[in-house]
């Protein structure tokens, strides 16, 4: 068509384009106007990115969730490879196991104490006694100010063992 304006060209051809791209389709009812062709080609656009946004956003909050989840994926893989390399007798294969899968089942502590740690001291202690993770009912600590056992609860630090395994034994003092 000799008779069309070639910016017309160009914005025919970059409304076609972006139809494509965008897989909304070619439809029956088109744009006749350059005006309504630009106005189209934009709200495409809009609408292409505000799709890719979402989706990008859901991808987001599924990989986060899954996070943890291939972390400890990861640390089996890696546990796994260890035992094989140090040709660990089977008991103590199962053991470890055993002991990682239970430790991934506890609420991550590091996360909670770096949050505690970022809290004002009373926010602290106020939390300290909502985790029902006081001391003061020790008698040793009966008579002690609350800063204090907020303070000594800060300064400790958590360990896991599984069940049943053996954390203090009575023996003769050496």
């Amino acid at each position: 068509r000799e008779d069309v304006h070639h910016g017309t060209l160009y914005i025919m051809a970059l409304y076609w384009s972006v139809m494509t791209a965008t897989t909304i389709g070619y439809g029956d009812i088109v744009p006749s106007t350059d005006m309504e062709r630009v106005v189209c080609t934009l709200c495409m656009l809009i609408g292409g990115f505000m799709f890719g946004y979402i989706i990008g956003a859901v991808g987001s909050v599924i990989t986060s969730r899954n996070l943890r989840h291939a972390e400890f994926c990861g640390d089996m893989l890696h546990l796994n490879q260890f035992m094989t390399e140090g040709r660990f007798e089977a008991p103590l294969k199962q053991k470890l196991r055993e002991f990682f899968k239970w430790r991934h089942s506890l609420q991550d502590a590091s996360t909670n104490a770096g949050l505690m740690k970022r809290m004002s001291p009373s926010l602290r202690g106020a939390s300290i006694k909502a985790l029902d993770m006081s001391i003061e009912n020790m008698q040793i600590m009966s008579h002690c100010p609350q800063d204090f056992i907020t303070h000594a609860i800060m300064r400790m630090e958590r360990a896991h063992f599984p069940p049943g395994e053996v954390v203090v034994q009575a023996g003769p003092h050496q």
